[in-house]
């Protein structure tokens, strides 16, 4: 993994404000705690990274049916608000806590085992699935904010219990 340079950070700003894609840019480069927003980053593999605080607001992240894989990776207070994921989003055994998901849109996203506590979810599409989501920690709140409108108690039982 590469670090990030001042001279790399100002193509990759250029880049953004043209609105030309950062893949070969952002390639095997430490984009942890960087300020992506606004980028278009149609490759963006990231299996067993650490990405913690990085900026993807507004961002418009990979291509129509291919994967993007996240997997066993860390995200920790990414911001993806209003972020459009145009591929199938895979984050199986991630570390997106705290993560900011308001008004994205994921419409297939595979979040097995991934910890999705503290995150928010405001107007996001995301696929609520008990496959895409198997073993998927979330806060109890998560359910409570989803049915506030629908009219509906949601109680919990714990596991084991």
């Amino acid at each position: 993994m590469k670090a990030m340079t001042s001279d790399l950070r100002k193509k990759i700003e250029a880049k953004i404000k043209n609105k030309q894609d950062i893949s070969d840019l952002i390639r095997d480069i430490d984009i942890k705690g960087e300020n992506l927003a606004g980028a278009i980053i149609e490759y963006l593999q990231l299996v067993g990274r650490d990405v913690t605080n990085t900026n993807f607001s507004r961002a418009i992240i990979g291509r129509k049916g291919e994967i993007i894989n996240w997997c066993s990776s860390r995200f920790k207070g990414c911001n993806f608000k209003d972020a459009v994921f145009k591929g199938k989003l895979w984050a199986r055994r991630s570390d997106m806590r705290n993560c900011n998901f308001s008004g994205a849109s994921i419409p297939f996203f595979e979040y097995q085992r991934a910890d999705l506590r503290g995150c928010r979810f405001c107007s996001t599409i995301i696929c609520v699935g008990s496959r895409a989501g198997m073993g998927a920690k979330f806060d109890e709140t998560f359910f409570d904010e989803l049915a506030r409108y629908w009219d509906i108690n949601v109680d919990f039982v714990k596991k084991g219990v």
